[in-house]
Formats: structure tokens, sequence, C-alpha cells
């Protein structure tokens, strides 16, 4: 989409482009390229291959022995500070019947030679999930809501990459309700995570909720707080399985697209 002209374009690509999918992540590595990986297809499988989009040339490429662990329904995050992707959890195919199996491992892909490593991990992990997000503030990795099976999530799990420790956040304030397929935009300025939108089981909500994120010189550890902000304009409707975009010039405002009730929407 175009920003300027606030309109749809199609990009006609060039080379080996994805097969069709649904549930897969695209994470931008740098200014000009993009990564895509995983999902599913019409057939139900689940997906495991990788391929990379340069956005000045619009040409696909497929690195060589980069595919790994087929999911769906996961998040992946790029941590520029170690040119790495980060991808926890999601869900995978294990049966002929199209069963899908809830995971709860953690993946990481180096940017530089597009090849995947599974890190030596400590601390208890969250429980295997999807639905979630996953978002960077400098090394760390904060993951946020998601759901097994019927059940939704709404605890903060901090993933330190500078030594792969897990750690689960006693945020203070008032959390969001436990909720999947929402969105999450991490704000440089201030450590602070935006998150939108979501389904809590029974209905979808609209709400803005910020988690914060404080270094206290008495402390060696952060505290984490969340908050909403206070809101004006007209919001978006209830939505969930939507997207969020930070814009270019550093404003909190971001693009949204969700599905409401057969809706397609852009805020």
């Amino acid at each position: 989409m175009s920003k300027a002209a606030a309109a749809w374009e199609t990009i006609e690509s060039i080379g080996n482009a994805p097969t069709e999918r649904w549930g897969h992540t695209a994470t931008k590595i740098s200014n000009d390229r993009v990564v895509a990986y995983g999902g599913i297809d019409d057939e139900e499988r689940t997906l495991g291959d990788l391929h990379v989009f340069d956005m000045q040339t619009h040409r696909w490429t497929t690195p060589i022995n980069c595919e790994t662990i087929p999911r769906t329904w996961h998040d992946a995050v790029h941590l520029p500070l170690k040119n790495v992707v980060l991808v926890f959890g999601g869900e995978r195919t294990e049966s002929g019947d199209g069963e899908l199996a809830v995971l709860s491992d953690v993946m990481v892909l180096d940017t530089e030679c597009f090849l995947w490593f599974p890190p030596a991990i400590r601390g208890p992990p969250p429980s295997a999930r999807s639905g979630y997000t996953c978002t960077a503030i400098g090394n760390e990795a904060v993951v946020f809501g998601g759901r097994t099976g019927r059940n939704r999530r709404s605890t903060v799990h901090i993933l330190d990459t500078d030594d792969w420790n897990w750690k689960t956040a006693q945020a203070e304030g008032k959390a969001p309700s436990a909720c999947t397929y929402h969105s999450a935009i991490a704000i440089a300025v201030g450590d602070k995570i935006v998150y939108f939108g979501g389904n809590s089981f029974s209905k979808s909500s609209n709400e803005v909720h910020v988690l914060q994120r404080k270094v206290e010189e008495t402390s060696s550890d952060p505290v984490w707080t969340w908050f909403q902000p206070p809101m004006v304009g007209t919001p978006p409707r209830d939505r969930t399985g939507h997207s969020t975009t930070l814009l270019d010039d550093g404003c909190i405002s971001s693009l949204a697209v969700g599905i409401h009730s057969g809706m397609m929407q852009v805020h």
C-alpha cells in the first residue's frame, strides 16, 4: 500500500515466488528485504520453506538448504542488533488427518548466512501456543497472549537473547484480557509495545493497551507496566486477525487491516 497515495497497488514480482498460503509470517530484515516463512496451504499442509523478497528489484529468491520445521500461526521477530530472526511456537500438522499440534520451541535464523539453529534455551518457557505476538525491545523478545486449544493466555514472557533465558514478567497495572490474534508494535522511544484488538473467545476487541519497560536505578531487573493511553478520533471497529505497521515517520499511528463481519478496512 502506498502511504502517500493512500491506495493499494499490485507489484509485479519476478523470481521463484512462494506458493499460495496463509498463517505465515513476513518479516522485514533490512530496508529492502522481507523474509516469508511457513504457513498452511489449500490442502491443509503446514509449510517450512523460506523465501526472501527484495523490495527494490521485486525479486523472490529461495536460500539454499533453508527449509526448517513446518509451522503456521506463529510469529517471527527480527533482532537487528544480532542479525537474526527469532521464531517461537505456532502449530504444525503431525498426522494424516490434518490435525494441528501446538508448538513451544524456539528457532533462530541467521540472516547473514541464512541458516537455522536451535539456541540453548534456559529458564521455564511459555506454554505451547499459537496466535500470540512476539515483539522485540532491544535484545529481548516479548511474547504475549495466544491460545492452546480453547484456552487464551494473558501472561507476558521475556526471552533475553544475550543468554537465551526465559522469564515471566510480573507486569504492573491492568493487563488486557487474555486474547489471541491481536497485533503488537514496538515503539523504540520509551521502550513501549502497543497492542490492539484481538479475540477473547467470546468477542473481538478494538482496545489499545501499552506495555512499557523501564529500568530502575535501584534494581537490575526492568519494571514492566501496562496502561491504556487516552485516545482521540474514531477508532477502528472490533477486529481480530488484523495487522499493524509502524509508519516510517515514527508516528505511533499504524496501518491496520482486519476482518469483522466480512469487512476489510484501513485506518
